[in-house]
């Protein structure tokens, strides 16, 4: 089946993929929001069918958990910048003699000299190459790197778990927030499941030897 001829029936298909409520769905498409209207367009046979095949177009391309965004997320914010840059301070020692005392000691001098270098890209593992935004080299030749926002990674990481809760809201040791906070994971083949049921359409049969 290809896109809807009615544009607004295509949109509000594509919304009602999306997990957007029929109604905001209706009135996202160009409707003017009424509830028995969107109803009534979301069971038209011609967008059930639309909506079935988005979906299931989405469940061949990817498969996104939340557990593999924590996993992301986790990389990020607990990520060693020791293992994408090394740095160090030599100390080195400068003799010079003195102009005015030619047979005296030399002066000797200690300066410290900062080294700072990046580890080649091919020797990267993948969860340190992941946490990196961006690497620079200006017209002088100096060399950059930006990695991710690792503060924010740890903020999304603390809501989803809700650890910024007071002491007296925080679980017994031992028991993770996410088992008692939020419900458990949901796979992106659940979710299609789930608003495949939600809209009254049938699953789809199982390729063979493929298991849920």
């Amino acid at each position: 089946m290809s896109v809807l001829s009615n544009p607004k029936w295509e949109l509000f298909a594509q919304f009602c993929a999306k997990g957007v409520e029929e109604v905001d769905a209706y009135e996202k498409a160009g409707f003017v929001r009424h509830y028995a209207n969107a109803r009534r367009l979301s069971l038209n046979e011609a967008v059930r069918s639309r909506i079935e095949e988005i979906l299931s177009a989405a469940a061949q391309r990817t498969e996104i958990t939340v557990a593999k965004v924590l996993n992301e997320l986790a990389k990020i914010a607990f990520g060693d910048l020791r293992k994408a840059v090394r740095w160090r301070g030599n100390l080195v020692e400068i003799r010079e003699a003195d102009p005015n005392a030619p047979d005296e000691v030399a002066i000797i001098k200690l300066i410290v000299n900062n080294q700072v270098e990046l580890v080649d890209c091919d020797k990267l593992d993948d969860d340190t190459a992941s946490t990196i935004a961006e690497v620079k080299q200006n017209v002088t030749g100096g060399v950059s790197i930006k990695r991710y926002d690792k503060v924010r990674a740890l903020q999304l990481i603390g809501e989803y778990l809700s650890m910024w809760k007071g002491d007296a809201d925080r679980p017994a040791d031992g028991v993770k927030p996410s088992e008692i906070d939020r419900p458990p994971p949901e796979s992106y083949e659940d979710y299609l499941a789930r608003r495949r049921a939600e809209m009254g359409l049938e699953s789809p049969a199982r390729p063979p030897g493929r298991s849920h």
